[in-house]
Order: structure tokens, then C-alpha cells, then sequence
């Protein structure tokens, strides 16, 4: 027993190493952070690089945000491109950036879209953007760069506070965007550039540079790097004619201007927020019900067949019962997005951004943490009772109800309150198919999210402390359901 856990210890002292990560004997190229919406600015730079002999550039996309509090954690990186100049500031302003590197590098502008074919043959007026009762997918115009420049072009032409309360809530650029390819707005306000990449949206109205604040990213040059001397030669790259040709080709025009002043008050210190645990609550205990009624019977009768049943495909319709648990959330919300949205098989229900799509979603994710509980439940009795039961004159129907579901309700009730636990912390495909709305689909897990891209870590402190509290308590639960021998049938032998 000593040798094996020193072999573990060993093992974790190998994988823990710097640079365990690279495999060995293949060559590691500098790490560059990317905001998501400028990925192919760095595969154009990739390219450039490696045509002067250089190893394959280490991409790392994500949120602005998200990618400067890894650099303010500690992470080591060659050079970062930002889609959001007030984060590069704030590491200028912390001392994490080479000096004089803070460098605006490209611009771009706003638009409003429309899923292609669907737009009026009119001339667009900004009066049509969020008509009627529909809504308009926007990131936080706190945390994210698009959020913060459509409020402040809609501030401008007097639209703000007419949609305000019709907003719904998405994680990114990218992600309003999608919303709108996929048919669940009419109209959305995105990234010229991302519009003119996409095949699946018309741009109606290309908003004047007067009219909104500027668009624009910038880079920087982290102090603690992986490769000495590589961030300096990416960066001369970019601004070069070259580099500026892969700046257009992501539909941004170059710029060339050292990047000035000091950031925001609050723009990315930490800061408190507006309680929102109320509400968030609220509507994570709704969807969380609703998915026990929706999932309840579908995996009742699923655990049955695989319980009760042998027949050919049953190992192919087990494995498809349980995609869900092991598919990444993200993937299960795009593929719903992909049949709920125009032109997809579920596309006339009309559930995107809606409270019936979030409970869609959770229902969907949290299926096999239904059933599992539920077929070990119903294996556990044996089907012979059922059979006597039967002989005594009972339907089966009755025969399972009188018998079989009272002597497995226990391991049953572990399968609803897993399955319901699941569905209070599902994050990744609800996003994508509800969106972020406060007060209709906005969950605690979405909050906590928001929480941590707004720099709240109070706020989101609070939030994770609600959902460990209801995440012990539903396993707590589980497990004692899970654990607790059934009662034996009246006039049986204890």
C-alpha cells in the first residue's frame, strides 16, 4: 500500500513539474491570450510566425476579462490581445505589462442584424430594434465590451430605456450573435466584423462612428513570459503591413496608437452589485421543479426498459440515454439551439430565450441522473413479486404501482432529487438556449457567472454558498434515499 501511494506521489510530482504539460521532446511555442472575438487576428499572426521558422504560437481564447485575471492570478503569457482596452489598462496599472507595450492595434463598429431571409424589405429605422415583445440578446453592459457599446448607441438615439427590461442576458459577442443566427431574436446589435463572417444573418444597419463609442482592441506585453524575447518580435509582427492585412481579413481595420490614460473607476476593481439572490432563487427552484414534472415519467418508463427489458439495441439506446452526462453542457446547448432554432425540427415551438427553453435544457442535461437511480431501484425488485401479483388477478399496470414502485420509491426519490440537483446547477446549455433574462431565466449558476465577470467576488462568494448549501443538502438526501433498505412487502419474512 505505501509503494503504491508513493508511486502516486511520484506521478503527481511528475505532472505538477514545470512544463509537464509539453510532451516531451516537441518544442513549446509562446503563449498568446486572445479575446474571443479576435481569433483570427492570432491565426493570422500564427501564420506569420511560424513562416519565419517559429513554433506553432500556444492560443488561448477567452473573455477579455477572463483572460486579464488569469494574467493577474499569476499565469505567464508572451503577449494578449484584447478586445477590451479598459482590462489592458488595469494591467498596465497593476505593473504586469512591459513598458510602453499598451498598444491599440485594430477598430471596428457596430451593426444591427437579422437572420438571413428574414429581414423587412423597408428601409431599417432604429425604431424596429426590440418592437414589440421581442427581445434583444446583449451581453453585460458592465462586463463585456459589446454590452457596453450598444447601451451606450442606443443611450444616444433615445432606445435604451425602452428595452432595458427586454434584454436578455448572453455570455459573450459570439453568443448574441448565435442568438440571432439561430432564429430566437429578430434583430441583434453585434460586432460589424462578426456579421460580416457570418453566412447565416443580413446586416441592416451599419451604425456611424459618430453615434457610438470607438471600437477598438489592444495588446500588451505580460512581464512574467514563456519564451524571452517572442512577445516583442509578436508584437512588431502584428504592426506590421502584413499583420495588418490579417487584421482586415477579421473584418477590423489596422490602428497604430499607444494606448493612453488611466482605467475606469470600478471598470475592473473589485466592486458590489445589487443583490440579485431573490430572484435568481426563485427562478432556479421553478425550473428545477418544472424539470422533475417534465422528466419524471419519460424516466420512469426509460429506467423500466433497461431494467426489465433485453432486447438488440439496448446497449446503443442505454449509451444514448447517457450522452448528456457525459457531453460537455456547451455541446448539448448547441445542439438544442441547433433543432429549436429557425429552420430545426423543434423550430416552431418558439422556446429560445424563453423559461420553457430553460427548462428544456435542464430537462435534456439532467435525464440520466434521473434514470440511473431509477433502473438500479427497479433491479433491485424482484419481478417475481410483480408476477404474484399479477396471478392474483392485478393488471400489470396496477400489478407495478401496488407492488414494484412502493418497494423501489426509495432509490426512485434518489433519482428525482439528483436529477433535480442537476438541474439547479446547470449552466452551459441553459445559456445558450435561454439566455441570462432576470426574473425569467436567470439562474443561480448564471449569476454566479456574472457575479464573477462584473469582479464581484463578494457577490459571487454569496451566490456559490447558496448552491453548496442546496447542492449538500440534495446529495445528503440522495445518498440516505439511495442507501436505506427497503421495508420488506406485508407478510413477508423480515
Amino acid at each position: 500500500m505505501f509503494s503504491f501511494l508513493q508511486s502516486l506521489a511520484l506521478l503527481g510530482a511528475i505532472l505538477c513539474a514545470p512544463g509537464a504539460s509539453a510532451s516531451p521532446g516537441v518544442a513549446q511555442g509562446p503563449r498568446v491570450l486572445v479575446a474571443s472575438s479576435l481569433r483570427e487576428v492570432a491565426q493570422g499572426l500564427d501564420a506569420q510566425w511560424q513562416a519565419e521558422g517559429g513554433e506553432p504560437l500556444v492560443i488561448s481564447t477567452a473573455a477579455s476579462g477572463d483572460l486579464a485575471r488569469q494574467l493577474i492570478a499569476g499565469a505567464r503569457a508572451d503577449l494578449i490581445l484584447s478586445a477590451d482596452i479598459r482590462w489592458v489598462l488595469e494591467l498596465r496599472s497593476r505593473d504586469l505589462l512591459t513598458e510602453g507595450s499598451a498598444t491599440v492595434f485594430a477598430q471596428g463598429g457596430l451593426c444591427v442584424v437579422a437572420p438571413k431571409g428574414a429581414a423587412p424589405g423597408d428601409s431599417f429605422r432604429v425604431e424596429w430594434i426590440g418592437a414589440g415583445e421581442a427581445r434583444l440578446p446583449l451581453p453585460s453592459s458592465e462586463a463585456v465590451p459589446l454590452g457596453r457599446y450598444a447601451k451606450r448607441w442606443l443611450e444616444s438615439i433615445g432606445r435604451w430605456q425602452a428595452l432595458e427590461g427586454r434584454i436578455t442576458g448572453v455570455p459573450d459577442a459570439r453568443a448574441a450573435l448565435a442568438a440571432v443566427e439561430a432564429g430566437a431574436a429578430p434583430m441583434g446589435i453585434v460586432y460589424l466584423a462578426d456579421a460580416r463572417r457570418s453566412d447565416s444573418v443580413e446586416i441592416l444597419y451599419s451604425v456611424p462612428p459618430d453615434q457610438a463609442p470607438a471600437v477598438e482592441a489592444a495588446l500588451g506585453l505580460p512581464k512574467r513570459n514563456t519564451v524571452d524575447g517572442a512577445g516583442a518580435r509578436l508584437r512588431e509582427l502584428l504592426l506590421l503591413p502584413a499583420g495588418a492585412h490579417s487584421i482586415r481579413s477579421a473584418g477590423l481595420e489596422p490602428l497604430q496608437r499607444p494606448l493612453s490614460g488611466e482605467p475606469d473607476a470600478g471598470s475592473a476593481a473589485p466592486g458590489t452589485h445589487p443583490s440579485v439572490l431573490g430572484p435568481v432563487l426563485w427562478v432556479s427552484i421553478k425550473v428545477a421543479l418544472a424539470v422533475v414534472l417534465l422528466d419524471f415519467f419519460p424516466a420512469l418508463a426509460m429506467a423500466w426498459l433497461l431494467a426489465r427489458r433485453r432486447f438488440w439495441g439496448r446497449s446503443v439506446l442505454e449509451a444514448l440515454v447517457h450522452l448528456p452526462l457525459i457531453l460537455p453542457p456547451t455541446a448539448v446547448g448547441w445542439l438544442l439551439l441547433l433543432a429549436l432554432g429557425k429552420g430545426g425540427p423543434l423550430g416552431s415551438f418558439d422556446l429560445l430565450l424563453t423559461f420553457p427553453g430553460a427548462v428544456l435544457a435542464g430537462g435534456v442535461v439532467s435525464f440520466p441522473l434521473f434514470v440511473r437511480p431509477m433502473r438500479a431501484a427497479l433491479e433491485g425488485v424482484d419481478p417475481r413479486l410483480e408476477s404474484m401479483a399479477r396471478s392474483l388477478g392485478l393488471g400489470p399496470l396496477r400489478a407495478f404501482c401496488s407492488v414494484t414502485l412502493p418497494l423501489a420509491a426509495r432509490g426512485i426519490g434518489a433519482g428525482v432529487l439528483l436529477g433535480m440537483g442537476r438541474a439547479l446547477g446547470e449552466f452551459g446549455a441553459t445559456v445558450l438556449v435561454a439566455g441570462s433574462l432576470l426574473g425569467e431565466t436567470r439562474t443561480l449558476s448564471m449569476a454566479v457567472f456574472e457575479a464573477y465577470q462584473l469582479h464581484d467576488d463578494r457577490g459571487a462568494l454569496q451566490l456559490v454558498g447558496v448552491c453548496g448549501l442546496l447542492a449538500f443538502v440534495i446529495v445528503f438526501a440522495a445518498d440516505r434515499l439511495g442507501s436505506a433498505k427497503p421495508s420488506p412487502p406485508s407478510g413477508g419474512t423480515p
